[in-house]
């Protein structure tokens, strides 16, 4: 039987690890599937990952049903990956995940033709996330395929309606990158009209403001909770891939709130007319006052289960080894 080993972060918290074991745990159909972790979070943890990552796929027997699958985001998490794609001896595929993939190629004269050197060298099919980002990159790193972000199938309807109108909520990694400190100006100025109104946020340490919590890290079973409780979620951030996090809220029945430049996300997702603190909150606002129906946002996201997306998988599975046959 064909095997798949997902290499990535899949002991790290964020939405590429939820990704990864998304994929394993609903392989396509034929097919098993394994996790390598490769990331670790310090320096001399990272060396140390990479490396007994490297030796695991250099030991891998040669099976020409055995296909490595590279997670990586942008900067070093894709010169990492790209490493060990030179280390493989079986078809490679690798999976960009990053909003930020791009920029970061055109930042430096020289970069977008040397990782695209690496590539052709060592990767044998290219995936991104949307068919705007394979727009964007296929001119910097060569063809691409489109697949998009699986949603696990405990996201879903709620039978138990526990929202109230008030709880907003940001998920993910603390990082300025996800402009956490706009969002709570938002929620700011929306409760000097609405005091009740909450913002929720996973990821960092725990931690109460005025009008905000931090929960730290949850469990998959917390997390899902705090969702489903949720009225609106915020994606203030500028660069996502796809943001797993608006696709679980939308299967969930949650309306979001994102920023304009991010793509790969459905039409029912709220866009503030501008990038400012009023106009988010304008938006917010008008969100939680007439919020989608639920059934209809669901609905939405209908082609991120993880049963499409498997047999997405599987085409782009059969064509790295139709290209590494001799």
């Amino acid at each position: 039987m064909p095997h798949v080993i997902h290499v990535g972060p899949c002991e790290s918290p964020g939405g590429i690890r939820t990704v990864m074991r998304t994929l394993v745990k609903h392989p396509p159909e034929g097919w098993t599937a394994s996790l390598l972790q490769s990331h670790a979070n310090r320096t001399l943890g990272m060396v140390f990952a990479a490396w007994k990552a490297a030796r695991a796929l250099r030991a891998l027997p040669s099976d020409a049903s055995t296909v490595v699958h590279l997670h990586a985001a942008s900067d070093w998490s894709l010169r990492r990956k790209l490493r060990l794609a030179a280390q493989c001896h079986h078809p490679v595929v690798l999976h960009l995940h990053s909003g930020d993939t791009a920029r970061w190629l055109q930042a430096k004269p020289g970069r977008a033709a040397r990782v695209r050197s690496a590539i052709e060298a060592h990767v044998t099919v290219v995936v991104v996330l949307d068919e705007a980002w394979k727009a964007l990159l296929e001119p910097l790193v060569g063809l691409v395929e489109v697949v998009s972000n699986p949603v696990n199938p405990l996201h879903g309807l709620d039978d138990e309606d526990r929202r109230n109108g008030t709880r907003l909520l940001i998920m993910g990694r603390d990082a300025p990158v996800k402009r956490r400190g706009f969002a709570v100006d938002v929620v700011a100025q929306i409760r000097t009209k609405h005091p009740e109104v909450h913002l929720h946020m996973t990821g960092g340490q725990p931690m109460e403001g005025d009008g905000w919590t931090r929960h730290g890290w949850l469990t998959d079973v917390e997390r899902l909770h705090l969702l489903q409780a949720t009225d609106v979620l915020l994606l203030p951030s500028r660069f996502e891939g796809q943001p797993l996090a608006a696709l679980e809220a939308l299967a969930c029945g949650v309306s979001v709130v994102a920023d304009g430049g991010l793509v790969g996300l459905p039409d029912t997702v709220v866009r503030p007319r501008s990038d400012t603190v009023a106009s988010w909150a304008d938006a917010v606002e008008s969100t939680l006052s007439a919020p989608h129906e639920p059934s209809a946002l669901a609905a939405s996201v209908s082609q991120h289960g993880v049963e499409h997306v498997a047999q997405r998988w599987s085409a782009i599975y059969a064509m790295a080894q139709q290209r590494s046959e001799p």
